[in-house]
């Protein structure tokens, strides 16, 4: 008995130490060259996923016999709670549930199919909830997102840019014309991340452009703006996604060979996007490293 439980704790002992040598590799590789991120998307949550392998369940089977382990597998508690999600609904459609109900069902069930990885399948649950359950311009705009940013997972990027062509349209209908607003700025965006995953580098830098504006001014009144009296005494902190606009800015320029004007937004993030007047983190440091030794080429 104190033998299979050595076995055991030796067992997860491996498991835990190769994850965690995954994870630091996977992060020293996305430093030195990450891919755009996509506002509310996929990569970032990838990320966390890895990160939380380390906490997955180990199921083992015993022998009883000799008391060895025979088969040693990794569950996901996301999968569990997919199952569990999968079966609630089906436990819910054979009584009479209202609409309200089955469509906070099928969000559930989406987020895990997508926290799992699952994008077909939460392609076709994006489906019945698109054709069944949303009306709003607002709802439509956040479906498109979301089918474009599975399509991007598919690496189906016509898909994906039709997807997020209609999200920005939708988004568009919902705010006032004359406003800035970080939703039409995060659109934008996702379709710089599809024009940069084809290599289009100038159309994905137009993209930015148009992007970068939205996201800055969030909220604010583009007549104001322009007149240059768009700052006030209690002007709130940056969008929360502008680092991520000129992260995104910066290293299409780098792929551009523009390495000056990368610094310039390497250094603005530095100054003023740097939460709570921490020290940079590793990867802004990676990212300034690169551009200066490239200059001095």
């Amino acid at each position: 008995h104190l033998s299979r439980i050595q076995n055991e704790v030796e067992i997860q002992s491996r498991c835990k130490k190769h994850y965690l040598l995954k994870i630091i590799a996977i992060k020293l590789t996305s430093m030195i060259r990450r891919p755009l991120f996509f506002l509310r998307g996929s990569i970032i949550l990838q990320q966390h996923l890895q990160i939380s392998t380390c906490e997955q369940l180990i199921r083992r089977h015993i022998n009883a016999s000799t008391g060895t382990i025979i088969e040693a597998e990794l569950v996901s508690p996301l999968n569990i709670d997919l199952k569990k999600a999968l079966a609630r609904h089906d436990q819910l459609l054979l009584g009479s549930p209202s609409k309200k109900e089955v469509r906070s069902s099928l969000e559930t069930i989406r987020r895990f199919q997508f926290q799992t990885e699952q994008w077909k399948e939460t392609v076709d649950t994006e489906e019945k909830l698109y054709h069944e359950h949303y009306q709003t311009p607002l709802e439509m705009a956040q479906s498109h997102n979301r089918f474009g940013i599975l399509h991007q997972n598919l690496e189906d990027y016509s898909k994906s840019r039709s997807h997020f062509e209609r999200s920005l349209r939708y988004f568009k209908e919902v705010h006032p014309p004359d406003t800035f607003h970080g939703d039409i700025g995060e659109a934008c965006n996702q379709l710089a991340a599809v024009a940069a995953a084809e290599m289009e580098l100038e159309l994905a830098l137009q993209w930015l452009e148009r992007s970068e504006p939205h996201i800055r001014h969030h909220g604010k009144s583009m007549f104001d703006v322009i007149k240059g009296e768009e700052h006030d005494k209690n002007e709130k902190k940056p969008h929360p996604e502008l680092r991520t606009c000129l992260e995104n800015k910066g290293q299409i320029f780098r792929l551009m060979n523009r390495h000056e004007e990368a610094l310039e937004v390497y250094r603005e993030i530095e100054e003023n996007l740097v939460i709570d007047n921490q020290e940079p983190d590793q990867a802004l440091k990676l990212d300034l490293a690169d551009c200066l030794f490239s200059l001095e080429q």
